[in-house]
């Protein structure tokens, strides 16, 4: 029922851009229902379904689009620019031959006239203006998903990193509230508690060697790895530089699309 839920409020860039990373997020939390809950949690189904359809998914998904779009300014800011601005001026794309083409093609599509290098150095706003109503030019005429899968493609895997990264803030704390709680259900099943609270060296040995490793449950063992995992990610992978490979790629993608136009 939430699968046919999803399917029916979320189209695909939705899914893969605001929801999963949505999703990310909220996964500790439901690890930990899972680990304390293994008994009732699958009988929770009705539950689930009813939050959906309360909104709870559209509610997450729509915050995440939030967040990444209020990164998404501080990531301009950092770059110098929009990706496609970058790669659109004189004094910062990495490959200038292939800029004078894109200029004279962009002349030929927008009717736009294009600034030269010096008309850009002397007026660097105007000519960023300039570069962004191509760009939006261009956004407009590959709206076609199917025309122009690859810039689709790419654009989804920029929605998502960009939205991961806004949301990890929130990612670390629920990630780091799993791995504590299932962390401290685990090491509560095994007795490792009772090394700190004995007070002796002979008991605290004893206790030592009577630690219950096969006490603590398998599921609520995967769910604290899975935690950490994430935990991990959210510090180390999920970062600017991460999100930055993603947008490059969509601007040059969507740079390209202008030697298919008619």
């Amino acid at each position: 029922m939430v699968i046919d839920f999803i399917e029916k409020n979320f189209d695909d860039y939705n899914r893969k851009a605001r929801l999963a990373p949505a999703l990310l997020v909220s996964l500790p939390i439901a690890l930990i229902v899972i680990a304390f809950f293994p008994d009732n949690v699958w009988s929770w189904g009705g539950v689930v379904s009813l939050l959906a359809w309360f909104g709870i998914l559209k509610l997450l998904a729509q915050l995440a689009r939030d967040m990444g779009k209020a990164k998404e300014k501080e990531l301009y800011s950092a770059w110098d620019g929009k990706p496609t601005t970058y790669f659109l001026r004189h004094r910062t794309t990495p490959n200038k031959v292939n800029l004078v083409h894109q200029h004279s093609k962009l002349h030929e599509l927008t009717g736009q006239s294009m600034p030269n290098e010096s008309e850009e150095l002397a007026n660097p706003d105007l000519a960023d203006q300039i570069y962004d109503t191509c760009t939006q030019f261009l956004l407009a005429k590959t709206r076609d998903h199917n025309k122009f899968f690859l810039i689709y493609e790419e654009n989804c895997n920029y929605g998502f990193r960009r939205n991961l990264l806004g949301m990890k803030p929130l990612g670390i704390a629920t990630s780091s509230i799993g791995v504590i709680f299932i962390g401290v259900q685990c090491t509560s099943k095994i007795g490792l508690f009772n090394m700190f609270t004995s007070w002796r060296t002979d008991s605290l040995t004893q206790t030592g060697m009577n630690l219950q490793f096969s006490s603590c449950p398998p599921l609520s063992l995967v769910c604290l790895l899975v935690s950490f995992f994430l935990l991990t990610t959210w510090l180390i992978w999920i970062n600017s530089g991460w999100v930055k490979g993603a947008a490059d790629a969509y601007a040059i993608r969507l740079l390209e699309s202008c030697e298919n136009l008619p």
